[in-house]
């Protein structure tokens, strides 16, 4: 009798396009090690490892799952394989057009991180500048395609007076706010 795994965290890549103060990996780093990157057919074999298992749901998170080169392969190789539940975990700024149709008829739940309600104090945590403006736009195109989001929202001392002005933003933009976590 195997011990069944129920759900795994698919790390699709170190890679990052913001470099947040509070953020735990070595993201964004410049220096990436050729080796630890995995190929889309180590990823179709992990899949097909994963249902062989019995493994139904699968959540994809980075780094920033968007900039694996073969996100979209690996989206439609997992949903055609027939998961019960796929997660994506981003920071938004890469979803566009394509992207967020995809997510919507291949119903994919997705959490999308939010720092801020406005692009001062979002923007200073990225520190990328104009990364509040990508943010709000892939809200808007998952709001627009149906997608289920959930927004993630992280309070640290940058942003945890502004609490009641990210709730209203957040609605204000037509997603549900469930709350916060502290930074750790």
């Amino acid at each position: 009798n195997s011990i069944g795994i129920e759900f795994a965290w698919l790390e699709l890549t170190d890679l990052c396009n913001l470099r947040c103060i509070h953020c735990y990996g070595e993201f964004g780093n410049s220096v990436i090690n050729k080796s630890r990157i995995l190929s889309i057919n180590d990823w179709k074999e992990i899949i097909d490892k994963l249902l062989d298992i019995d493994c139904k749901n699968i959540q994809l998170i980075g780094g920033e799952p968007l900039m694996h080169k073969d996100f979209m392969e690996i989206l439609d190789y997992s949903h055609k394989k027939g998961f019960k539940r796929i997660d994506l975990f981003t920071n938004g700024t890469l979803i566009d057009e394509t992207i967020a149709k995809k997510l919507g008829r291949y119903n994919i739940n997705v959490r999308v991180s939010v720092y801020g309600h406005n692009p001062v104090v979002h923007d200073s945590i990225t520190k990328v500048n104009g990364s509040f403006e990508k943010n709000r736009r892939g809200l808007e195109l998952l709001k627009k395609y149906s997608v289920n989001t959930s927004i993630a929202i992280i309070i640290m001392k940058e942003n945890e007076a502004y609490l009641d002005e990210i709730k209203k933003y957040i609605e204000s933009i037509g997603h549900k706010y469930s709350g916060y976590d502290v930074v750790r």
